[in-house]
């Protein structure tokens, strides 16, 4: 019974891994994040905005493109029950929520445990990675 659950866990994970709407999600992700990142590091090291700010401009500053580049590739062949305006203000409001758990696990990181600013960014990347696949695919463009 257990390596029959094994199983079905294994495939369901491998689905679920491979499959091309997460594969495109993550590219899109990463270059965002990418993005976020160094405009982080600009903004904090270079003209010295304090590293709370620095994020949320960069996040800002990323957004629309983003929002597109979902729209008409990582979301592309999922049937639309919204107009465009409406699935950028559902995303827009799901991608702020998504800055909310980037911000709270970069202050915890770098204020309660010390870590640099850049490692706890990089720590809150991945995990508003997956807040933000999650609600934006069950929400924005559900399918």
């Amino acid at each position: 019974m257990n390596k029959i659950r094994s199983m079905d866990i294994i495939g369901t994970l491998r689905e679920y891994i491979m499959n091309p709407i997460l594969f495109k999600y993550l590219l899109v992700a990463t270059g965002s994040a990418s993005s976020v990142f160094f405009i982080t590091v600009l903004f904090t090291s270079i003209l010295h905005v304090y590293y709370v700010i620095s994020v949320a401009l960069a996040f800002e500053i990323t957004q629309i493109w983003t929002y597109v580049a979902h729209d008409r590739w990582t979301f592309a062949d999922v049937p639309r029950s919204t107009r465009g305006i409406i699935r950028f203000i559902k995303y827009n409001s799901f991608a702020v929520l998504g800055l909310g758990v980037n911000e709270l696990v970069l202050v915890f990181f770098t204020e309660k445990i010390g870590f640099p600013y850049y490692i706890s960014e990089f720590i809150a990347i991945i995990t508003a990675f997956f807040f933000n696949y999650i609600t934006q695919k069950k929400i924005a463009w559900k399918s």
